[in-house]
């Protein structure tokens, strides 16, 4: 009595038993990418709104408080 033996070698490429992560944790990094990208732009914006105000408030230094303040909320709210 024969016995025939087959050794297959599995194809390059074949993984252990792994199951695949599919699109959606490709989605949620480029979801996180994107919502990192708007956070950097945002804080771009908060410290160049910052550096505006700094240069402002030297400039109504000679104003009283309240009519440098005023002023002041004026400019912001045009700005928003």
């Amino acid at each position: 009595m024969w016995c025939l033996l087959c050794f297959c070698k599995a194809e390059d490429g074949i993984r252990d038993a792994q199951e695949s992560r599919g699109l959606g944790d490709v989605y949620k990094r480029q979801e996180l990418e994107q919502s990192i990208a708007k956070l950097k732009g945002v804080k771009a914006r908060i410290e160049e709104m910052q550096g505006l105000a700094e240069k402002e408030l030297e400039r109504v230094a000679g104003l009283t408080k309240k009519d440098a303040t005023d002023e002041l909320f004026k400019k912001i709210e045009h700005a928003l």
